[in-house]
């Protein structure tokens, strides 16, 4: 198997003049291919991604969320969701996942709820525009529960219109699980 300083070799035999064959850029060529092909980029990582196609999911209270997901298995997950209230309620939003989705984010989400500041949107009182106006970073809790559901928890209720979007990645490796 062809080295690094194998193709260094080869790449500094080539004379600047142009006299070189075609039989001697060839064999530098094919010991560059041999280097390259032959390297072990072999990882023990399986990257997952789960979303909702940008069909929303609703909560009992008309909560909507798009959620995005993406990560490897028992290691990293970036969660990207867009969540707006449908009707005032008291602060807990619970959304459906899709089932394959569970026990994939469960190994990397590993407490009962996890807290988070987030951009908090919320359109003052006789707004009329389609864009949020008041803009808060808020504390949030996350959760995954049984049987495939994503819970957000706010510490305060929720009004009509009121929003979050944002992402949030969480790097837990598989010596940080806690029993």
């Amino acid at each position: 198997m062809a080295t690094r300083q194998d193709v260094e070799t080869g790449i500094a035999s080539i004379e600047n003049n142009g006299n070189n064959k075609a039989e001697k850029v060839r064999g530098v060529l094919t010991t560059l291919l041999d280097y390259t092909e032959n390297q072990d980029n072999a990882s023990d990582l399986n990257p997952f991604s789960f979303n909702n196609k940008g069909k929303p999911v609703k909560d009992k209270s008309k909560a909507i969320l798009l959620y995005s997901f993406k990560g490897f298995e028992e290691f990293t997950v970036n969660l990207t969701f867009k969540m707006i209230v449908g009707s005032n309620n008291r602060g807990r939003l619970s959304f459906p996942l899709e089932a394959a989705a569970l026990p994939v984010i469960k190994e990397i989400i590993q407490t009962k709820n996890m807290f988070f500041i987030v951009p908090f949107f919320r359109k003052p009182a006789g707004v009329t525009t389609n864009f949020p106006i008041a803009v808060n970073g808020v504390g949030m809790g996350l959760s995954i529960t049984e049987p495939n559901f994503l819970e957000l928890n706010f510490p305060f209720p929720l009004k009509k219109d009121d929003g979050v979007f944002t992402s949030i990645q969480l790097h837990s490796p598989a010596q940080f699980k806690l029993e």
